[in-house]
């Protein structure tokens, strides 16, 4: 099997490189390892990472002055809803 991981991602962040391939590849090891126990993640799967480096607008957002940017608070380090 091939397991394709692909979208946008900062791949650098405040001048260092962030090894966003790297790091989604151990996720979905980690994942199938604890959800799918017929599937050896060495050994049955292929993976191929795609990613994009995503738009400056998107990327510099954490970075911004929140009192420059009306928010009344900074903005959060992550936009997923995971607890």
């Amino acid at each position: 099997m091939e397991l394709t991981i692909g979208d946008r991602a900062t791949l650098k962040a405040a001048g260092k490189v962030v090894p966003v391939a790297d790091i989604a590849v151990h996720a979905s090891k980690k994942w199938i390892k604890e959800n799918l126990r017929l599937v050896d993640p060495e050994k049955h799967l292929k993976y191929r990472v795609i990613l994009s480096t995503g738009s400056e607008e998107l990327t510099d957002i954490f970075f911004r002055d929140p009192e420059k940017c009306g928010l009344p608070m900074t903005p959060p380090l992550r936009w997923d809803t995971t607890p």
